[in-house]
């Protein structure tokens, strides 16, 4: 089951589209929902059944044994998982926001992103 990085991706991008997830801004996952990271944290946890959330009912942080933290973002395990260059979706892109936790942040909807990742932005994947 999502044996390859491409099939761990397609997945994470229709759940983004599915209306299944509420949005939420500044944490991986809260009370009111998850960030487009934190979905897939979400996709990591389910598939691997590692990982765990610290706070599930306020700012929440995804954390998983033995894997390279870095408080808000996605812990490296998760970012090797799907091949993100970085723990927050960086691209090259130099706009005002170069990041998919910035586009989350700044009110892109799950949709949006969902569009923009499968352009393959340069400097997204590894």
């Amino acid at each position: 089951m999502f044996d390859t990085v491409e099939e761990r991706r397609a997945e994470w991008l229709r759940m983004l589209r599915s209306g299944t997830f509420a949005q939420t801004t500044d944490e991986l996952h809260d009370s009111h929902g998850y960030c487009c990271l934190g979905v897939a944290c979400k996709l990591y946890q389910t598939v691997t059944g590692e990982g765990r959330w610290l706070h599930p009912d306020d700012e929440s942080s995804f954390v998983v044994p033995s894997s390279a933290q870095d408080g808000e973002c996605m812990p490296s395990v998760v970012q090797e998982w799907f091949g993100f260059r970085t723990n927050v979706g960086a691209t090259a892109d130099d706009s005002e926001h170069p990041d998919l936790a910035s586009k989350n942040d700044s009110g892109w909807t799950f949709k949006e992103i969902a569009d923009f990742v499968e352009t393959n932005p340069e400097g997204l994947w590894k």
